[in-house]
């Protein structure tokens, strides 16, 4: 057999040593007519095999990490007594506890296999969930709630972290899009969920407490079922017929580095922590993060002063989110279409009005409910585009793993403040809220407009000033990172 033709399911050694000796990082592989039929025939089986789980998983979590909002809603701060201490606590020290503990969760994911480590994480986040339903003093409560964000907070980083392992940075974005689709979901069918399970009577638990033992209960079961369906590597993948398996592998090392023959090591990690741009992304995340958390832990809340009871407050939280829905379809749509920096341009400015309307346009609940939704649209709208955005754009595996725990910590931070600022104490209007919403959503545009002007200026500079790298070691360039000669930022 012609050592350039390409037919059986292997590729000759000859060719392959040739490969490796003339290695190129960051350069989109030139594939045969053949070869494209076999990357669409292995991509459909990823799709089919490694999106379907981590999207229920992400429903999970986002179900359990915010039922809380719910549960205010039908006598949680009654029945405990909560203060508005307590009150912004529950909330706040569970991301206190998810920033603190990302970075080490995505180190760890590294050191063990994928579905070891997410099976791990969600059977202990479950049992957490489940723990709040017997919580009989805020103290109580709040520390288990900080055990539920030790627990979650290697999830939707170590997700983020783990796309890239099987999927080359052109395929990146549409597949976070639908990963992040579980979030409206979510939000849609968990306030109806929700509103249904405290209708029940189960024993002598009260409907909050149903709520937590319940959702809860569910997801351990889930975590369970991850340990044997996951997959950890597309090298390693059963799945894969032999041919696809080398296209797959030979794609995704040039893309950005293969995830099972790469670790993190100190040089990395410290690269990841110097990065200035990773700190921008994470404040970029902030402002979105912040809007979500408005929308997802006090929509029922926000609703509630509208007049409403609280289980029907309940079921109209889902409103929102079906609206978020139709956003993340467009973002699915457009993510590999347009830059992404443009997503920014449309969401942010109609996050500004949604919520100029939700907040600060009283004695108007169709005014209200109308900029909630148009919120879920935006916001929901734009989230894929963010974690996309930041992990095109890192380089190497290692530096990534790190540089997207830093990223999903400072953009958890948003779950810090916002708790006391929508305490209940400042019922119906949270003016304090919703104008610090509106600044932080400012300087959001801000920020992603420096962004663009920066890493556009760094690709004319490159494609103008060409540099060889042949001569380094494959270890060598992929240490580069995102300085590498032929690394383009994704706008």
């Amino acid at each position: 057999m012609d050592e350039k033709e390409y037919e059986g399911a292997g590729r000759p050694q000859l060719a392959v040593e040739s490969e490796k000796k003339n290695f190129k990082l960051n350069v989109e592989v030139v594939l045969t007519e053949h070869e494209e039929t076999v990357k669409k025939t292995y991509l459909r089986k990823i799709d089919t095999r490694v999106l379907p789980i981590i999207i229920l998983l992400y429903i999970c979590s986002s179900l359990d990490r915010s039922n809380i909002g719910v549960a205010y809603a039908n006598g949680l701060r009654e029945t405990l007594k909560f203060t508005p201490i307590d009150e912004g606590n529950a909330v706040s020290i569970f991301t206190v506890a998810y920033t603190v503990f990302e970075a080490p969760s995505n180190m760890l994911l590294k050191r063990f296999k994928p579905r070891i480590w997410f099976s791990f994480i969600v059977c202990g986040w479950s049992v957490a969930c489940m723990l709040l339903s017997i919580c009989k003093s805020p103290a109580s409560f709040v520390s288990v709630r900080a055990l539920l964000g030790a627990f979650e907070s290697g999830f939707t980083p170590g997700i983020t972290a783990y796309l890239p392992f099987w999927y080359a940075k052109t395929e990146l974005g549409s597949r976070m899009s639908l990963f992040f689709i579980a979030l409206p979901i979510a939000g849609m069918f968990g306030g109806p969920i929700a509103g249904g399970i405290v209708s029940l009577k189960v024993g002598s638990f009260k409907p909050f407490e149903t709520i937590f033992l319940l959702e809860g209960a569910f997801t351990f079961i889930v975590g369970i079922l991850v340990f044997f369906v996951m997959y950890d590597y597309p090298d390693t993948a059963k799945f894969f017929t032999e041919e696809e398996r080398e296209l797959a592998v030979r794609r995704i090392s040039s893309s950005m580095g293969l995830a099972s023959s790469s670790k993190i090591s100190k040089k990395q990690t410290w690269v990841a922590f110097k990065d200035w741009k990773v700190y921008v992304f994470g404040t970029i995340g902030y402002g979105i993060n912040n809007c979500l958390y408005i929308i997802q832990l006090y929509g029922p809340a926000i609703i509630k002063t509208m007049g409403y009871s609280g289980t029907t407050a309940t079921y109209m939280s889902g409103i929102p989110f079906a609206f978020g829905f139709f956003g993340v379809l467009i973002g699915v749509y457009y993510v590999n279409k347009i830059q992404i920096w443009k997503a920014y341009v449309v969401a942010v400015p109609l996050n500004i009005i949604a919520f100029v309307m939700s907040g600060f346009v009283y004695n108007n609940n169709t005014v209200k409910m109308a900029g909630l939704c148009l919120g879920g649209l935006a916001t929901c709208g734009v989230i894929p585009f963010t974690a996309t955005w930041m992990t095109s754009n890192c380089g190497s595996v290692s530096k990534r793993m790190v540089a997207v725990a830093i990223y999903a910590s400072i953009g958890g931070f948003a779950g810090i403040a916002t708790p006391y600022i929508f305490a209940n104490k400042y019922a119906p209007k949270y003016v304090v809220g919703n104008a610090y919403n509106l600044g932080l959503s400012s300087l959001t545009l801000l920020l992603v407009l420096f962004m663009r002007w920066y890493m556009d200026k760094q690709n004319k500079y490159r494609d103008a000033n060409p540099v060889d790298v042949s001569h380094l070691s494959m270890e060598e360039q992929i240490d580069l990172n995102d300085q590498h000669p032929d690394f383009r930022y994704r706008l």
